[in-house]
């Protein structure tokens, strides 16, 4: 019970904290700025009304955050409640979420608990895709096609990945595949 309210705590400082002020981080040995402003994370410049980029996040983008509090797919994460993306879920994602979670309890230092209200904070910040049509299989990992499926029937234009092998192919149905770092530095939230 504490370590859930100790990982909740920590995540509504770190998200107070990036709200108000420009944050430095060491990220792969260069220090990496955020940048963020008061009303809307992520976008520096131009109009703020536009459509929010909708996102799919593989397994490992959401264990490598949950496992450490430095690097973009913490950041990624933290970032999700005042961010200018919506990232989009199918049953099918969150089972493989919460399959991949319980995997890796042991690293991530998180409980059956923790991992179940995280996964319940998650999906209510997400948007829930329906799979109406079957694309399968397109890819060589029938866990992968999964998401191109998600990604297709919720209109995402990326793929938040750290395999981005797995994802050959994604591009002839005009979805980005990119790396966390990749995605943030794209949205201009680190430099």
């Amino acid at each position: 019970m504490k370590l859930k309210n100790d990982v909740l705590c920590a995540t509504k400082r770190f998200v107070q904290e990036v709200r108000y002020n420009t944050l430095s981080m060491n990220f792969l040995h260069k220090t990496v700025r955020i940048v963020v402003t008061k009303h809307y994370i992520c976008s520096t410049t131009g109009n703020t009304m536009k459509k929010p980029i909708r996102i799919i996040i593989d397994t490992n983008v959401l264990v490598s955050g949950l496992r450490s509090t430095e690097g973009a797919s913490y950041l990624l994460l933290s970032l999700l409640e005042e961010s200018s993306w919506v990232v989009c879920i199918s049953a099918t994602i969150v089972f493989e979420y919460e399959e991949q979670l319980r995997k890796d309890q042991e690293t991530s230092r998180l409980d059956d608990e923790s991992i179940g209200d995280f996964l319940d904070i998650f999906c209510a910040r997400a948007e829930h895709i329906r799979l109406f049509y079957r694309w399968r299989p397109l890819l060589t990992d029938p866990d992968d096609d999964i998401l191109l499926e998600t990604a297709l029937n919720g209109q995402c234009s990326a793929i938040i990945t750290y395999n981005r092998r797995h994802f050959r192919g994604a591009e002839r149905f005009g979805i980005t595949v990119c790396t966390p770092q990749e995605f943030l530095r794209e949205q201009k939230c680190i430099i």
